[in-house]
């Protein structure tokens, strides 16, 4: 999720940089809803990111973060030293299923059915969509149904991803290994999808890809054993690290669970319905099958104590807000002051100009500046800040932000994203000082024979469609993905990615075209489609579906 010259989401912050946003050309059709398709699919990745660790679980990390780093509350350093060691231990045990849902986004979810939209696919509607659904209501005398939005969303989405660059992305995710070294994108994803799968093996309603992105975010991210497991204090770092990582095996195993699939058919309309009426009761929380009532007691405990004693820290109300600010992207540009120092008009490039009253007079003339594009949650409205000097002079967002605790905090904070990726390089320095050494050997897999609990976990749910011959495709996807099962041919790579992208987007005039461009053989498709059960395990010119039982289960698993 971090990287210094790369989009990323922080996450004990929660602060977001997409870096291949360039305002001074894209700033206006983001603002209107007709945002660069090219921006698509990193927006669509990095605002899962955002959105999964908005959830409640991404708040007891923060107090942890918080906790663990104060200098005001006064703690013994072998707990100190195990809250930076869960962590540590957090951020390693939990990126697959972080990664997987951010990939999940960006390659899947698909809104069709559901009452509901995804916050992703709320922030996606306002940004890419919006300019096409005001035409939309405009021809139809100035409404628009509920399918029909779906559907113009869902269209958007297949033309990015039947595209090439989305086509060549997904291709590289499936080419990447299963092992968790690199983070453990494939391997997460697939727990996605497998999910999904669970899912819409026990209820039609979990056809609506984007209302899995949110189910997996609840299921997975608002788990209040692992909460607990978070926030309880430790004095023993290594049993600290332990009880979350089982409590991160007890949900991994939970989702393949006869209970879970018990459970999802009520609960997963109960939860779509609530989710489209205005969020979650307090009441539905207690009453669902998919969590352990006392957890859901224990947790919210935690949560109140934990935030109450945050509030000390000088930084803790500030690092609670900042949360839920996701950062678009910055643009250099110059302030024109006028006269009065009291107006100006900022130029950030490409005839692009903002022309603004001030919150705090300017000496008349030419100031360098930056303005910076942001979503605020939970009401996903943008908000536009220019600063000059490092000082904010201009705020422009809805009422209820501006008047908000958030609004208050835009106007006292800058945007610099270097200043701001020093701090966070520096904060993780402070964290790291207090950890033991060797912490790292309990969670990274040498290689295949000796992989931990967890990560066997993590398989086990990854090759849940294959479960009956999962140790061949462990071994053969182990550092090539799908490679040797495809006969290390490139176009079955690409016709897989089609396949698999038509099951979530169905428009199967954007699926031929796409088979076209890429040069292949409509014929490999039929292959596919039609395969028979006495394929050989690794053919060279299909996937062997004896592996997998039939097709349905082979489409689902990519």
């Amino acid at each position: 999720m971090q990287g210094i010259h790369s989009s990323f989401v922080d996450l004990l912050s929660n602060r977001a940089f997409l870096r291949e946003v360039e305002l001074d050309e894209e700033l206006a059709e983001l603002a209107v809803g007709a945002g660069n398709p090219n921006i698509m699919p990193i927006f669509l990745h990095e605002a899962a990111h955002f959105s999964s660790m908005s959830r409640w679980l991404g708040t007891a990390l923060t107090l942890l973060w918080l906790r663990a780093s104060s200098t005001v509350r006064d703690r013994p350093e072998s707990q100190r030293a195990a809250d930076a060691a869960r962590i540590a231990a957090f951020s390693n045990l939990m990126r697959p299923w972080l990664e997987g849902i951010a990939c999940y986004a960006q390659f899947d979810a698909t809104p069709g059915g559901a009452e509901s939209l995804s916050s992703v696919g709320q922030m996606f509607l306002s940004n890419f969509v919006a300019e096409d659904l005001r035409a939309k209501a405009a021809q139809s005398g100035g409404s628009i149904s509920d399918d029909d939005l779906s559907e113009l969303i869902a269209q958007k989405l297949a033309r990015m991803r039947f595209a090439k660059q989305s086509v060549s992305k997904k291709a590289d995710l499936l080419l990447s290994p299963l092992h968790f070294a690199d983070g453990g994108y494939l391997a997460g994803y697939l727990c996605v999808k497998a999910f999904a799968g669970i899912c819409e093996s026990a209820s039609g309603l979990a056809s609506d890809t984007d209302l899995m992105l949110s189910y997996v975010q609840s299921v997975v991210l608002e788990d209040p054993g692992l909460i607990v497991a978070l926030l309880r204090t430790s004095d023993d770092r290594r049993e600290a690290v332990s009880f979350l990582a089982e409590k991160v095996r007890d949900r991994i195993a939970f989702v393949s669970s006869q209970d879970f699939r018990s459970a999802v058919p009520d609960d997963l309309a109960r939860f779509d319905h609530d989710l489209a009426t205005g969020g979650l009761s307090s009441d539905f929380a207690q009453s669902r099958h998919v969590w352990d009532a006392d957890a859901v007691e224990a947790a919210a405990d935690l949560l109140t104590n934990e935030l109450q004693q945050a509030m000390v820290d000088p930084l803790g109300h500030d690092a609670l807000l900042i949360r839920n600010v996701f950062t678009v992207g910055t643009s250099a540009g110059t302030a024109k002051v006028d006269a009065s120092g009291t107006k100006m008009i900022f130029d950030y490039g490409n005839d692009k100009t903002e022309e603004k009253t001030l919150l705090v007079p300017l000496d008349p003339g030419e100031h360098a500046g930056s303005l910076t594009f942001m979503i605020v949650a939970p009401e996903l409205s943008p908000a536009v800040s220019i600063e000059v000097g490092g000082r904010v002079v201009s705020l422009t967002a809805d009422e209820r932000i501006l008047n908000g605790p958030v609004g208050a905090l835009l106007r006292d904070h800058s945007f610099d994203i270097d200043g701001a990726l020093r701090l966070l390089e520096a904060r993780d320095l402070r964290l790291i000082e207090l950890e033991l050494p060797g912490a790292w050997g309990l969670f990274r897999p040498a290689g295949i024979e000796d992989s931990p609990a967890t990560w066997n976990s993590y398989l086990e749910l990854a090759l849940f469609v294959a479960r009956d011959r999962a140790r061949e495709l462990f071994e053969s996807m182990w550092e090539t993905g799908v490679w040797n099962l495809l006969g290390k041919r490139r176009e079955l790579v690409l016709a897989l990615v089609l396949v698999s992208t038509s099951s979530s987007n169905h428009d199967h005039d954007l699926m031929a075209r796409a088979w076209d461009a890429h040069g292949l053989d409509g014929s490999h498709l039929k292959d596919i489609l039609n395969v028979s059960n006495n394929a050989p395990i690794y053919g060279g010119a299909i996937l062997s579906v004896a592996l997998l039982d039939d097709r349905r289960r082979f489409h689902s698993m990519f």
